[in-house]
């Protein structure tokens, strides 16, 4: 029975050792990993740590270290993804802001016009919507002049012929 308990008994101490031993190690990766770089001195230094002349005082010091590295890193990056996810909730929300905008103009000049006019404002409003600001402003002064000369009556394409161009 004796033979039985300290047989047991090693068996547990140097499980029990393999745990801390495991324990130490992974709080080394995580130091390492916290530093970046780590040059062959500190490397040995930190093996001293650990060593049989341990400083659990300091090796105490070093988890608080790493885990609040680790927390800061870890706020860090739900911080990036809140901001990621807020930009990309701005994108859907510009762009749906742009079609409702594009429909309304359409909507307004296609109760106006139903012929050429209508069809010109659409093609400005889908510049506008491809970033072509430029053109659609020309488009847009050169409707509104055509519009002027036509005393604001719309006109079929098939009505646009020679004898108008010349009135121009």
């Amino acid at each position: 029975m004796f033979v039985a308990i300290v047989i047991l008994s090693v068996t547990l101490y140097f499980s029990v050792r393999t745990d801390n031993v495991q324990a130490d190690n992974d709080l080394k990766y995580r130091y390492v990993k916290m530093k970046g770089e780590v040059t062959p001195e500190q490397l040995v230094e930190l093996e001293n740590l650990f060593g049989p002349n341990r400083d659990n005082e300091r090796i105490e010091q070093v988890r608080e270290d790493v885990e609040a590295y680790e927390e800061a890193v870890q706020r860090q990056a739900a911080l990036t993804e809140q901001a990621r996810l807020k930009e990309q909730a701005a994108r859907e929300l510009d762009s749906k802001a742009k079609s409702i905008k594009d429909k309304s103009i359409n909507s307004r000049f296609s109760k106006l016009y139903r012929g050429t006019v209508a069809t010109l404002w659409g093609i400005i409003a889908r510049l506008k919507q491809m970033g072509k600001i430029r053109t659609a402003e020309n488009y847009s002064c050169t409707l509104k002049s055509f519009m002027q000369f036509r005393q604001d009556r719309d006109i079929l394409l098939s009505e646009i012929d020679s004898d108008l161009m010349q009135l121009l």
